[in-house]
């Protein structure tokens, strides 16, 4: 079955997923609403989008963003703040996971079905992205994953814990670095800015300092049970991307986030290729194993 990436959030019309096929859905929660004060959690809002989601039959897949301005730095300029105690995170993961887990003990009311992964740290390899990021070392975001790793095993041994998703360029840079490839990275952040990278590019500077000091460590040495690659531009990259994933963590590769057309590469938007796209990825991807 298919999966989609951030429903809108009111459950209002989730009943309509199981008939569009589709048996995974992820949603990310804010640590700025689930602890509004330390030690005391809020669980309405996940309560209201995860237990109907569970009556359809329907797997959560959980994006946690430690965003508290209280309790992490550098909110302000990221989403995945810096715990300033990272046991504290823990014990939110393992609060957040027991409420869902399933197994009759401080579970959510009504809970029919368990979370299926659980994931933090999303994009993080970007100092400036407010969609995930990371502006602490990379000593501290492997503390990061460490504890949501620990924090998730105290509520269940077997959850699948996902690291954060790698953004489809920083794929590409490591397909380049590493690889004889021979392509360029496009990017449009704005009408006036097109980013472009070229394949010498990715092999010096930031670029490889970022895959040497921050992409590679993560991969190898934060405590994961499946890499998670996102998955835009075009399509015919993604076997590459996910074996280079695969490689470099040792692990099974997800993509939890994925689209198209890539207007970055002048495809033009519309509803019927974007639909084909979703169908396009997900054959190239089986087809490549």
């Amino acid at each position: 079955r298919l999966g989609l990436a951030f429903p809108h959030s009111p459950a209002q019309g989730y009943e309509v997923l199981p008939d569009l096929g589709l048996g995974v859905v992820r949603i990310g929660a804010r640590w700025s609403a689930l602890e509004p004060e330390r030690g005391v959690y809020d669980f309405a809002t996940l309560d209201h989008r995860i237990v109907p989601l569970a009556r359809l039959g329907v797997t959560t897949f959980l994006t946690l963003e430690p965003d508290h301005p209280a309790f992490a730095r550098h909110t302000r300029h990221v989403l995945n703040g810096t715990p300033r105690d990272m046991m504290q995170w823990a014990d939110l993961v393992t609060a957040v996971v027991e409420r869902y887990d399933g197994d009759g003990i401080d579970d959510a009311p009504r809970l029919k079905r368990p979370l299926g992964y659980i994931q933090t740290g999303n994009e993080f390899l970007s100092p400036d992205n407010r969609s995930g990021g990371w502006r602490g070392s990379t000593g501290a975001l492997i503390a990061l994953f460490e504890a949501t790793y620990m924090g998730t095993r105290r509520a269940d041994p077997d959850l699948p814990v996902v690291l954060g998703g790698i953004t489809a360029v920083n794929a590409d840079v490591a397909v380049l670095n590493r690889t004889g490839a021979r392509f360029e990275i496009h990017e449009d952040w704005s009408a006036d800015h097109h980013f472009v990278l070229r394949p010498d590019e990715a092999r010096r500077g930031k670029w490889a300092a970022m895959l040497r000091d921050r992409m590679f460590p993560v991969l190898s040495q934060a405590p994961h049970d499946i890499a998670d690659v996102h998955l835009y531009g075009p399509v015919t990259r993604d076997a590459a991307r996910l074996a280079l994933m695969e490689h470099h963590s040792g692990r099974p590769v997800i993509s939890s986030e994925c689209g198209g057309p890539a207007i970055d590469y002048g495809t033009p938007w519309t509803g019927h290729r974007h639909y084909a796209a979703v169908l396009e990825r997900n054959l190239a991807t089986w087809a490549s194993g």
